[in-house]
C-alpha cells in the first residue's frame, strides 16, 4: 500500500449504495480494503467507485485482468480475482485506475472526479458520461463548463450538461438552472433564435459570458426577447395602413410603452411566441389594441389601452373595433350594461363572452369559448 504522508490524516467518511456492497465483498478477500476506501481522498475514492461500478456490470474477471495489466511488477499477484482487484485499487494511483476502467484518462477527468464529493454517483452510468464528455472532442465544451462550476459538482450538473444547448454551456447558466428547467431553457433559446435576427451564437455567447452575478436567468432571456423583430405569428395589418401600425418589434413596443407609461415593453415574450399582438391606433386620442391569437390562428381583439391605462372612451373603442373588423379581426359588440352584467355573472361563478374595454372575468376562458363558437359556426 502506498504510505501516507506523516502529516496527512484522513478521517473516514461513510458512503453507501451498490459501491458499499461491492467494497464489503472485496474486503472479505483483502482485509482493510473497506477501511482504506473510507479514508481515501475524494479523487482516489471516486476512481475506486468507478471501478466498483465496472465490477458490478462486468464481473470480477475482466476488471481483474485490466488492473493486473497495470499493476507494478514487484507486487505479488493474488490468485483470486477479487483479491487482485482489491489489492490493485489500494496500491494504484487514481489515474492508473481510471486508465484500467476506461482505457484512458483524458485531460480534466481527474479534476472532475476530485470535485464530485465523498459519495458515489447515484448510477454507474454517470461515470461513463463523464468520461465521454472529457474524451470526445465534440463534448469538450460541456466538460470545460462543468469544471467552471464553483464548489461541488453534483449529478444534476452532469445531467444538465448532457442535455443543455452547447451555446448555454457556461457557468453563468449552469449555476442558475435546475435539471427540471433544462427543456424550458433550451426551448427559450430556440424561440430567441427564431424571433431575434441578431441572436447569433457568437452574440448569445458573448452576452452569457457578461451576465452580472445578480442577474436572474429570467431577466437575461427577457432582455433578449425585447429585441424580437420576427414574431412567430402576426395579424395581417397592411404596412401602409393609414390608421394602424403593427408593433412587430420589441424596440417599437418598448418605445411606445414608455410613451403610454404602461407595461407594453414587458409583453415582448407574448409577441415573440405569437400568442399576442399589439397594434398602435395612430389617431388622437392614441390607443394600443391588444390582440390574442386562438389555436386556429385567428386573432381577436381582447382589450384597448390608453395612456396610463386609463379607461378608454367608448367612441375610441368603437373606432378601433370597427377598423379591426374591416381587416378580419373580430370583436363582440358591448355596452356599459353588458360590461356590468358580465361582472355580476363573474361573481356568480358564470362567464359571459365579452371582448371590449376593460373586460371583466377570465379572458382566457372567454377566448376559449369564442374559439368554440367559431368552430361551431364553421
Amino acid at each position: 500500500m502506498t504510505p501516507m504522508p506523516a502529516n496527512k490524516v484522513l478521517k473516514p467518511r461513510p458512503f453507501g449504495g451498490e459501491q458499499l456492497i461491492r467494497a464489503i465483498e472485496l474486503d472479505a478477500h483483502c482485509p482493510s480494503f473497506l477501511a482504506y476506501t473510507l479514508s481515501a481522498s475524494v479523487l482516489k475514492r471516486q476512481s475506486i467507485f468507478a471501478a466498483l461500478g465496472m465490477l458490478e456490470q462486468e464481473g470480477p474477471d475482466l476488471l481483474a485482468a485490466r488492473l493486473s495489466a497495470l499493476t507494478p511488477a514487484h507486487y505479488a499477484v493474488p490468485s483470486h480475482p477479487m483479491a487482485r482487484i482489491a489489492q490493485a485499487l489500494t496500491v494504484m494511483r487514481a489515474r492508473t485506475i481510471v486508465q484500467a476502467v476506461f482505457g484512458a484518462a483524458p485531460p480534466g477527468l481527474l479534476g472532475m472526479l476530485s470535485r464530485l464529493g465523498d459519495s458515489p454517483l447515484p448510477q454507474r452510468r454517470f461515470y461513463r458520461l463523464i468520461f465521454e464528455m472529457f474524451s470526445n472532442p465534440e463534448h469538450r465544451q460541456r466538460a470545460e463548463a462543468l469544471l467552471q462550476i464553483t464548489g461541488k459538482i453534483s449529478p444534476s450538473h452532469i445531467e444538465i450538461a448532457r442535455y443543455l444547448d452547447p451555446v448555454l454551456m457556461h457557468r453563468n447558466i449552469l449555476n442558475r438552472i435546475s435539471l427540471s428547467q433544462v427543456d424550458d431553457v433550451n426551448a427559450t433559446l430556440t424561440l430567441i433564435r427564431k424571433t431575434v435576427s441578431t441572436a447569433t451564437d457568437a452574440a448569445l455567447r458573448q452576452s452569457i459570458e457578461q451576465i452580472d452575478p445578480k442577474t436572474r436567468l429570467e431577466t437575461f432571456f427577457s432582455r433578449w426577447l425585447k429585441k424580437v423583430d420576427q414574431p412567430i405569428a402576426s395579424p395581417q395589418i397592411p404596412a401602409d395602413d393609414p390608421d394602424l401600425t403593427l408593433l412587430a418589434t420589441g424596440e417599437a413596443m418598448v418605445a411606445l410603452g414608455r410613451r403610454f407609461q404602461n407595461c407594453l415593453g414587458s409583453k415582448t415574450p407574448f409577441v415573440a411566441t405569437g400568442r399576442h399582438a399589439y397594434v398602435h391606433w395612430r389617431h388622437s386620442p392614441e390607443a394600443i389594441a391588444e390582440l390574442h391569437r386562438l389555436s386556429n390562428g385567428q386573432f381577436v381583439l381582447a382589450d384597448v389601452h390608453t395612456v396610463l391605462n386609463q379607461r378608454p372612451d367608448p367612441g375610441l373603442v368603437a373606432a378601433v373595433r370597427s377598423k379591426l373588423q374591416s381587416l378580419g379581426i373580430p370583436a363582440l359588440e358591448t355596452s356599459e350594461h353588458d360590461l356590468r352584467a358580465c361582472g355580476v355573472l363573474r361573481l356568480a361563478g358564470a362567464f359571459d363572452i365579452i371582448i371590449g374595454p376593460r373586460v371583466f372575468g377570465d379572458i382566457d376562458e372567454q377566448l376559449n369559448e369564442l374559439e368554440r363558437e367559431f368552430a361551431d359556426a364553421a
